[in-house]
């Protein structure tokens, strides 16, 4: 997979630290764009977009949302950058049997050995 993250902008205001002080910690957003290559089974070159979401507290933990796939995928990481080294995902998965939750590592990839994902790979 590979991601594009960008600054986006502010998500706290001056006004939210003067009313609410540290309870409103300083974050910042980030969008993200990019794709999955793989192979499905069925077409080896296949190319998926991906879009989603970084919130980075300044001080605190950083979360992100990634939606493609047919699915929306959650992370999260105790380190505050938008692109930090390991993030800890999880999935719902909806199939005829019901509705799991499949938790997996989502690591910064070695584009040496991962050609195809200059950013992160899924299974770490």
């Amino acid at each position: 997979m590979t991601l594009s993250v960008r600054p986006h902008g502010e998500l706290t205001t001056g006004k939210e630290q003067a009313v609410f002080g540290s309870d409103s910690p300083l974050q910042k957003a980030y969008s993200v764009h990019g794709r999955f290559v793989g192979d499905n089974g069925v077409d080896p070159k296949l190319v998926i977009p991906v879009t989603g979401t970084v919130v980075v507290g300044k001080e605190t933990a950083s979360v992100m949302t990634l939606n493609g796939f047919g699915r929306s995928d959650y992370c999260a990481t105790l380190e505050p950058s938008a692109t930090p080294h390991e993030w800890d995902c999880s999935t719902l998965l909806i199939s005829p049997d019901g509705i799991t939750a499949e938790g997996y590592p989502f690591t910064q990839a070695d584009p040496l050995v991962e050609p195809l994902c200059s950013s992160f790979v899924v299974g770490g």
